[in-house]
């Protein structure tokens, strides 16, 4: 076995060359080298000199040939370091064409991130045969890794190709008139309200205890895993996964709660949950309830999910304030990074997340206890980076004699393209579920 302290770190000086070397006869190419590499991660310290020179140039709008290099790099006293003209001369022997050379960076970038994972795993040795407690290293340990540079494709698009982009969605709306563009919910009027769930969307779900933000996350879930067979993931970081199943046969089955909970079910109960078992284990729904999980580790857990079904349609999060913190901030500061986790978690992932909230006690002080944004607990964030804020209330949970009895407002707070709004569901408590309100009252 090769000792490590003799292997040569990753490089590719020839395609290092030929950047170099293209950059300074068509300067046509530098923006589109320029979004993929940086100084440091070409190899040769010379090349990173003379990238630096040109970059210099190309930022004040000077002509950029192997004379201006070469007197910029002899006015900072580096044309020698860099093997002088004998160097820049050969460099332009050394050129790609313009299709190539978007080829050749990448192999430059590949290389530099080679480097960058062993120096991070270099570093994550050091700390492990250290005497730091093991939560501050494991957390070091995933910033070096998640710090590392793997952004090597340009995201800028001229306005040309965004309308192009645009107008075939728009086509295909119009060919699909009156169906909605996102992920359903499997609710008639949230569905229209929001179009569906749109992909790379945060959507935050917040209300007081016992007001059933969870239930209508295990409904939106089960609708979308198992009626869509769309793969979700389900992060259950407080309730064990036996209870989220079990709210999912009470649901499904229309079987009291009450008697899954305390075994009294009757044989028709028992008929209708065999009949599903089928249904149900056939749907595309993973359930992780580790408790206490970081963000980095939802996010990992999700790519592997992803891998695994080929795809990943939805993902929820079942609470923010159950989320690791490192308790070295704020409680506000902490759970406003972890919002904003889970909102690059959407992009990353190209789906929209769900992220469950609790409200603070303020609403209880109010003559109408109807959620506003404020009232959320804890963080601004949410309001701030959310693209979607969906607050339940129930009125006959504080009034008894209400004229809702068992309806549920959904409350659309906040909406960045869809504006805000009331949707009225049916609340079903016995099977601890929401249902379609028109639906119910004609059945």
């Amino acid at each position: 076995m090769i000792k490590m302290e003799y292997r040569i770190p990753p490089q590719a000086i020839e395609a290092e060359k030929s950047v170099i070397g293209t950059m300074m006869v068509d300067n046509t190419t530098i923006n589109s080298v320029l979004e993929i590499l940086t100084q440091t991660d070409f190899y040769d310290l010379q090349y990173q000199e003379i990238f630096t020179a040109i970059v210099e140039l190309f930022n004040k709008n000077k002509t950029i040939d192997i004379i201006t290099v070469a007197d910029i790099l002899k006015e900072k006293g580096k044309l020698e370091e860099v093997g002088g003209y004998n160097t820049l001369a050969d460099l332009v022997d050394i050129i790609a064409t313009s299709q190539s050379i978007l080829h050749h960076s990448k192999i430059v970038k590949n290389q530099s991130q080679r480097r960058q994972l062993i120096q991070a795993s270099n570093s994550i040795l050091d700390m492990a045969y250290g005497n730091d407690e093991i939560e501050l290293i494991i957390e070091a340990s995933e910033k070096n890794i998640l710090g590392i540079d793997r952004h090597n494709n340009t995201t800028i698009f001229s306005l040309a190709d965004t309308l192009s982009s645009t107008v075939e969605q728009l086509e295909n709306r119009c060919k699909n008139r009156g169906q909605i563009s996102g992920i359903p919910t499997g609710f008639i009027g949230l569905d229209y309200k929001l179009g569906g769930l749109q992909n790379s969307d945060l959507i935050i779900i917040a209300a007081r205890p016992s007001m059933g933000k969870t239930s209508l996350a295990v409904d939106i879930a089960t609708n979308v895993s198992i009626s869509k067979q769309l793969p979700t993931a389900f992060f259950s970081l407080e309730m064990k996964k036996e209870k989220i199943a079990n709210r999912i046969l009470s649901g499904w089955n229309f079987i009291d709660n009450q008697k899954i909970r305390l075994g009294t079910m009757d044989d028709d109960d028992w008929g209708k949950l065999a009949r599903s078992i089928g249904p149900l284990s056939e749907g595309k729904l993973i359930i992780d309830d580790t408790p206490n999980m970081k963000a980095s580790e939802i996010k990992a857990r999700c790519r592997r999910i992803k891998n695994k079904m080929g795809g990943l349609a939805l993902i929820v999060v079942d609470h923010l304030t159950e989320m690791w913190r490192p308790r070295r901030g704020t409680d506000a500061s902490e759970h406003e990074e972890n919002v904003r986790c889970m909102k690059r978690l959407a992009a990353e992932m190209d789906c929209p997340v769900i992220l469950l909230q609790q409200l603070n006690r303020g609403v209880e002080g109010r003559t109408d206890k109807r959620p506003q944004l404020s009232d959320l607990k804890e963080t601004g964030a949410a309001e701030e980076v959310a693209d979607v804020v969906i607050m339940i209330y129930r009125d006959d949970y504080y009034n008894p004699d209400s004229e809702k009895k068992n309806i549920a407002e959904i409350i659309i707070a906040k909406g960045r393209d869809v504006g805000t709004g009331t949707v009225e569901l049916a609340w079903l408590g016995q099977y601890t579920k929401f249902a379609n309100l028109e639906r119910m009252r004609k059945e």
